[in-house]
């Protein structure tokens, strides 16, 4: 595990709660059996180890790195929506740990995934004091007013380019009007209505 080789930690966790399911820190192993799982891109398989420490002991002391490593795993996984909220229950109910500076961190980097960019800049200006490496968090709220501007210069193409597209399809149907096409005659209505009942009632 402390070697970056998540393959054979993964096997060799997994073999030690097999063979000693009451060890005493089995939810340490179970820990890094999900985060193992993480590395190697098994997004599913590690919630489900994190989750299962959770069923386990829902106060213990491993709670705030499941719930961060478990967003991280949708944040990963290309799901930056369903991670935000997981980071929020980690900064809400264990505002102490000292996982609280990455899961904002990582929660501002959600929401610029999802165009919210104003929010991130919130999230950024607020760790910036408390932030390990500051010069990080300078260079993010940079990136991030970039973003935002490239982001916003693209929904004006796409708007202007739209507009274009529905005044073309205006003057296209202007200028070919459809001729609507002739109904059902009733006397041709009859006759279908007059055999279905003489070959199918």
């Amino acid at each position: 595990f402390g070697s970056d080789q998540f393959d054979k930690a993964l096997r060799e966790y997994q073999n030690i709660l097999e063979n000693f399911p009451t060890i005493k820190d089995r939810e340490v192993y179970r820990l890094r059996i999900g985060i193992s799982h993480l590395k190697l891109k098994q997004y599913e398989a590690a919630r489900r180890e994190f989750g299962r420490i959770l069923d386990n002991n829902l106060k213990t002391p491993l709670a705030d790195q499941v719930l961060f490593h478990t967003a991280n795993s949708f944040f990963l996984e290309g799901n930056p929506s369903q991670a935000i909220p997981i980071y929020q229950s980690l900064i809400d109910n264990y505002p102490k740990s000292s996982l609280v500076n990455e899961a904002k961190f990582n929660m501002a980097d959600c929401y610029e995934s999802t165009g919210e960019f104003d929010k991130a800049l919130v999230i950024y200006q607020e760790i910036q004091s408390s932030y390990p490496n500051p010069k990080v968090i300078e260079w993010q709220i940079e990136k991030n007013k970039e973003r935002k501007l490239e982001a916003e210069k693209r929904k004006s193409k796409m708007m202007a380019d739209q507009k274009k597209f529905l005044e073309s399809r205006k003057a296209f149907d202007q200028a070919n009007p459809k001729v609507p096409p002739k109904g059902i005659s009733d006397k041709v209505r009859k006759d279908v209505i007059r055999d279905i009942f003489e070959n199918y009632h």
